[in-house]
């Protein structure tokens, strides 16, 4: 799982009780959803054929996330796929 990007390691007392088995749970609920996303959604399958890596997918995925209004998780993935369509940039947050 480390050569595909996940950070899993043996980790040795963290927390008092079972924090080191949530992390893991944790850890396999992404691997879960992210072989879901491959399977099930084309346009994710092809993000992550042009990008070439899930880690590198979900770093684009969060910079845009922040950066568009999206409807929808559809059009993020066709804002990674074809580029800038018609999407609204997101106001800028005031100081």
């Amino acid at each position: 799982m480390k050569n595909c990007g996940y950070q899993l390691e043996h980790n040795y007392g963290h927390g008092k009780e079972h924090l080191s088995t949530v992390f893991l749970f944790l850890m396999m609920l992404a691997v879960l959803v992210d072989q879901m996303e491959l399977i099930a959604c084309p346009l994710f399958k092809r993000a992550h054929y042009m990008i070439n890596s899930l880690q590198k997918v979900w770093v684009e995925i969060r910079c845009h996330l922040r950066m568009y209004c999206l409807t929808g998780w559809s059009h993020l993935y066709q804002l990674l796929v074809y580029g800038m369509l018609d999407f609204v940039l997101k106001p800028a947050a005031p100081t």
